[in-house]
């Protein structure tokens, strides 16, 4: 559905390579725009984007412009743009020239200053002020860089773009492919004037809003270049292709070219690790990463490119290094050892998926090794993740691996290094890996007033993610972490008490479950309906996001952080003679089913038993499928919303005509699922 949506405003490209974007008009004219536009909040009217690669000596270097113009409709267009970010791609990127303006509805033209540029974390915005209503914000920003040939370029946005404009140009020597995504027209290379050139403008490209539990950017119309092959500026030699074996094989070359200095070094290091040789492969995996991420600190700027940057003796003797370094002493470590391995890169998945076809090396930005042996993966840049945990956004995702002498099996550092490519599919764990588990003891006072004796349980992604949080935080940014994780307590005063278990991070603890334990007041959850009481223990299992909304029409589909289950054990102590009215009200169900074998891919289900004064809840929820499609995202939505309904479920207590008061039981209490990203 969504496809075809874009696929129609793609058939409005067009490819008239005289059609030329507009330039910086020293007078500048309000544009009106189509009434099907009256509605938006803001609506870009251009945008342009040209790419130049140049000889410059023996190098090449690429120049880019970029150029929008932007009419802000009213408050909330005014407000989401009163400031403009400059583009600044990164170290390597100096920006030339910056233009900036606001065109007001009366003509008045107001220019932008350098010293109105500032720095809002790693970025660089124009701070806006008095702009109005059908106002125009332009901008124009020149830089260069040192060349890269492969990029991927968004063109679609939260608001409609009436004109879009993109140019490629290069030397005649260069090959170039491009490919558009999601509707947006991939380009055909031409010669002009000299040298080759993709032109692509395309009108209309609709506006794409955020929708519940997907990835956005990874749905915007796009596109993609890379270089094919080029050949030396006299013409006289053909290159080689950029194929994923070439990438392989610079990979290889740039973490395996260690010298007897290096070797030296990394021996020494694995025997203050305590890797002796007589350790499994498991073993040696473990000792290596916990002694690289627990003793090796990454720094993300590179101070100066020098030889010590990447130098494994100088890395170990500092206890810092660069993200390469650290793959670098890791993959030397592995090699050492004698540990057979692949390392190879990912993209994020969140933003783009592996495309193998079109062989663009831009979005490949993630390490990753995987060993065959174990057939498990390991993230050398994850401090707070162990083996073999992953990130979210590498799983369910093509890598390129750098597989080393296929050919003489496991031959890593030989004397004829060879390496050829190998792309894998990264698995996702299984829902049960992440699991998250709360268990819940309610028992009363004299006035009917519950207490709560609860313990929450996270394995897998769950727990990763609370350990990390945990680990960047100082003491009271870690008491606030685990007290929100504290579902039950409305207020923090309500917290008798808490501990946790099974914080740290290395290779012991992470195969624990770590768990919060607490103890809670929740006299909130009840209320009294004259001689009756309703007991909100929906409200037990924390506030639950729902997809009730249905405003807006599906378009995007459905995307998961990863596989969950979660089960919650509720037993509520009733006292003496008290009835629950209505049971059944804890009963809910809901299932999506796959359309093609019938599977069960997500499901919430709660039941009861009740047995004496002891009423015991179960409610258990699973999302074991990473991907719905439009279609299915009905049946899905019935699922999240099930879990929802039980958040707002009360159950009615009638009390015996004589109370009498009840000895707090004493309750074991199990682990608690806090709420997903995705549930």
């Amino acid at each position: 559905m969504f496809s075809l949506l874009v696929a129609s405003f793609a058939a409005e490209a067009q490819l008239d390579r005289s059609m030329k974007a507009p330039g910086w008009d020293p007078k500048p004219q309000m544009h009106a725009i189509p009434p099907a536009y009256f509605n938006e909040h803001a609506v870009m009217l251009f945008q342009s984007e040209t790419r130049d690669y140049k000889y410059e000596g023996k190098d090449v270097t690429l120049y880019s412009t970029e150029h929008t113009l932007i009419k802000v409709l009213d408050r909330t267009g005014i407000e989401s743009f009163n400031q403009i970010p400059v583009p600044f791609k990164d170290g390597q990127t100096r920006v030339d020239s910056i233009k900036a303006r606001t065109i007001l509805p009366d003509g008045t033209t107001r220019d932008l200053k350098y010293e109105m540029l500032y720095v809002g974390g790693q970025s660089l915005f124009f701070a806006l002020d008095g702009v109005e209503k059908n106002a125009e914000i332009e901008i124009l920003v020149k830089y260069k860089s040192i060349s890269s040939y492969f990029g991927t370029i968004h063109f679609q946005h939260r608001m409609p773009v009436l004109n879009t404009y993109f140019e490629l140009n290069y030397p005649k020597e260069m090959t170039f492919n491009t490919k558009g995504y999601h509707g947006f027209p991939s380009g055909t290379e031409q010669i002009v004037g000299g040298h080759k050139q993709v032109k692509i403008y395309v009108p209309n490209i609709p506006a794409l809003q955020d929708q519940q539990q997907s990835f956005y950017d990874l749905y915007l119309m796009r596109l993609d270049y890379a270089i094919d092959h080029y050949s030396s500026r006299g013409g006289y030699e053909t290159g080689e292709p950029f194929t994923w074996d070439k990438f392989a094989q610079r990979l290889y070359n740039r973490f395996y070219n260690l010298g007897k200095d290096d070797n030296a070094a990394v021996g020494k290091y694995l025997t203050s690790l305590g890797i002796h040789g007589g350790e499994t492969e498991a073993e040696k995996i473990k000792m290596i990463e916990d002694g690289i991420k627990t003793g090796i600190v990454e720094y993300s700027m590179m101070l100066g490119r020098t030889r010590d940057n990447n130098n494994l003796d100088s890395i170990i003797t500092r206890k810092s290094a660069t993200s390469e370094g650290m793959v670098r002493l890791f993959c030397a470590c592995l090699k050492v050892a004698g540990i057979n391995h692949e390392l190879g890169m990912t993209t994020n998945r969140e933003e783009h998926l592996l495309d193998e076809k079109f062989v663009n090396w831009a979005p490949l930005e993630d390490y990753v090794i995987y060993f065959p042996r174990q057939n498990k993966y390991l993230a050398p840049n994850e401090a707070f993740l162990r083996y073999p945990e992953l990130p979210h956004t590498m799983i369910a995702n093509k890598g390129i691996f750098c597989k080393t002498n296929p050919d003489a099996g496991f031959a890593i550092g030989s004397e004829t290094p060879s390496s050829g490519a190998i792309i894998r599919k990264i698995p996702a764990p299984a829902a049960a890996y992440s699991k998250i588990d709360q268990n819940i003891g309610i028992t009363f006072n004299d006035d009917l007033e519950p207490e709560a004796e609860v313990t929450y349980s996270y394995t897998g992604y769950g727990a990763a993610d609370l350990r990390t949080s945990l680990a960047e935080a100082n003491a009271e940014g870690k008491k606030k972490i685990i007290e929100n994780h504290i579902l039950l307590a409305d207020k923090r005063e309500k917290i008798v008490k808490y501990s946790t278990v099974n914080e740290a991070f290395n290779s012991v603890y992470t195969k624990k479950p770590l768990e919060i334990k607490a103890t809670v007041r929740v006299p909130q959850l009840m209320d009294k309906a004259g001689t009756k009481y309703m007991f909100r223990i929906g409200d037990v299992i924390g506030s639950q996001n729902n997809m009730y909304d249905t405003h807006q029409e599906r378009i995007l589909p459905v995307d998961i952080d990863y596989p969950s289950t979660q089960t919650r054990t509720i037993t509520v102590y009733l006292p003496a003679g008290t009835k629950v009215l209505n049971p059944e009200a804890l009963r809910v169900h809901a299932a999506h089913e796959d359309r093609d074998d019938g599977h069960v891919t997500s499901y919430f289900n709660s039941d009861y038993t009740l047995v004496g004064n002891k009423l015991t809840v179960t409610v258990t929820e699973a999302y074991n499928q990473l991907h719905y499609t439009v279609y299915e995202y009905p049946n899905y939505k019935k699922v999240v919303n099930a879990a929802a309904d039980f958040n707002k479920v009360s159950i009615v207590l009638e009390p015996a005509k004589t109370t009498r008061p009840v000895k707090k039981a004493k309750v074991k209490v199990a682990a608690v699922n806090t709420p997903t990203k995705h549930a």
